[in-house]
């Protein structure tokens, strides 16, 4: 499907309305990815370490957007391909909108080493912030 797009030079990628969405491998070829945008009906049947967002292939992006969507949960609150301990410093916003509820785990401040700018999540089910996202902002 990806075929005659030239991945290294794709800036936005959107997926919409997609019931079983696998992402590919060919998502590390994606080296000028600033946005990605999983929105709307979408399901994340799978989202592995091979096709993770990682700062040597996405060196460039800024936001992630999670949107009307869901995903298979195996030992965290966000997709495998997320918690990589490899997540780009340049990735800056996360918004998690109308989706399964983010709860961070308990290494996100191990997973997510750079500072977060916006973090956006609706609804929002928490009483207080989770002590987690205190760790990821003062850098411990």
């Amino acid at each position: 499907m990806l075929e005659p797009i030239h991945l290294s030079l794709l800036n936005v990628l959107t997926v919409a309305n997609c019931p079983r969405l696998e992402l590919p491998v060919s998502l590390q070829a994606m080296h000028q990815l600033i946005t990605l945008i999983i929105y709307n009906n979408c399901t994340v049947a799978r989202w592995d370490d091979d096709a993770a967002l990682t700062t040597c292939s996405h060196p460039s992006i800024r936001n992630l957007y999670l949107i009307r969507s869901s995903w298979t949960r195996v030992n965290s609150t966000l997709p495998r391909g997320l918690m990589t301990g490899s997540v780009p410093t340049t990735l800056s916003e996360l918004c998690v909108v109308d989706s399964d509820e983010f709860v961070p785990p308990s290494d996100f401040a191990v997973q997510w080493k750079q500072p977060l700018c916006r973090l956006v999540c609706k609804p929002l089910l928490w009483s207080t912030v989770p002590l987690q996202l205190h760790s990821a902002r003062s850098g411990a």
